[in-house]
């Protein structure tokens, strides 16, 4: 059996806010661990705040962690010099939430595209052009587009141009991060299928971060549901979602509105709020809004085990 692609062990982000003497921790990221095979596509999903996309962000080391272990093709990214992760960086792209923050409303398309292959030195000079004419192909776009800027695109388009800056280096691992919120729903499922057809292509290795569960069933091999920091249930996508194990991961399916009044049925709507990340509850950090918490929840963390094949869940009231 092949290696995974990416295989993050144990990681852990730590931020430090406020000075001295009433400095304080917020446990963003708390011993997260998964796998990602090539040409596969993981959801990451939970509430906002959950820490979905500081994972993502700390994979590619956009931001530092504080321990664990982000192993991609072998390299372990958190042991690496700076030089050695930017050896390793047109590799490992990422597609941001908002596309229009992303791009630089100075730079027309062709010197957004351009800026890649003259960063990482991918292509000799002449080649370039027909390089980033073919990006436009893959992409949906129009070679009369190369001399615009980005206001002149729409959301959908805007992203477009995003995602094609990303596939100039020819990555292996691409960071989805809610890459469909900010635009018009009619357009969401146009970048959707244009992901789906350009990892048909290139055999891409999708991490998706998304509150969208809609999206997530749509498109995902395997879902891994984040709670506070912590994974609480990790399975293939269509098993999640028709019988969901953990009590957090049954509340987020139950929140999802279901159009047809025929199949309406009982929900179990989430109480309280999302506990504050400074201070996280003890023991399993669901505990003081799940209504199937014991007193052993309150004092023991679960641990993320295999119940099922290919089905791990952090659960103390999960048989396995």
């Amino acid at each position: 059996m092949s290696e995974p692609l990416l295989r993050v062990d144990g990681l852990v982000k730590h931020f430090h806010v406020g000075g001295w003497p009433q400095a304080q921790v917020v446990h963003a990221v708390d011993g997260v661990s998964f796998v990602l095979d090539r040409g596969e596509t993981l959801g990451l999903v939970g509430e906002s705040g959950s820490g979905k996309t500081t994972v993502g962000r700390c994979i590619l080391r956009l931001i530092e962690p504080t321990d664990g272990q982000v192993i991609f093709d072998g390299h372990d990214l958190v042991r690496l010099s700076a030089g050695e992760v930017r050896k390793l960086r047109p590799r490992m792209q990422m597609v941001f939430q908002d596309p229009a923050g992303s791009l630089n409303p100075r730079f027309s398309v062709w010197r957004i595209l351009n800026e890649p292959y003259k960063r990482f030195d991918l292509l000799p000079k002449d080649q370039v052009r027909g390089a980033i004419l073919q990006l436009l192909a893959d992409t949906g776009l129009q070679p009369a587009d190369l001399e615009k800027y980005p206001h002149n695109f729409s959301g959908g388009q805007q992203q477009r141009i995003a995602v094609a800056r990303t596939l100039a280096p020819k990555p292996d691992l691409m960071v989805l991060d809610e890459p469909t919120a900010s635009l018009d729903v009619s357009v969401r499922m146009q970048i959707i299928d244009l992901f789906q057809e350009l990892q048909r292509q290139f055999n891409l290795a999708y991490l998706l971060i998304s509150h969208d569960l809609s999206v997530i069933r749509h498109v995902c091999n395997r879902v891994a549901v984040m709670y506070l920091g912590r994974l609480v249930e990790v399975a293939p996508a269509a098993d999640l979602f028709a019988h969901p194990k953990h009590p957090y991961t049954q509340a987020l399916i139950d929140a999802v509105p279901i159009p047809d009044p025929a199949m309406r049925h009982e929900r179990t709507p989430l109480k309280g709020e999302v506990p504050s990340l400074i201070s996280p509850p003890s023991g399993c950090h669901f505990h003081p809004r799940c209504p199937l918490a014991v007193d052993r929840c309150q004092v023991e963390v679960p641990t993320l085990r295999t119940v099922e094949p290919d089905w791990d869940v952090a659960c103390h009231l999960v048989e396995g």
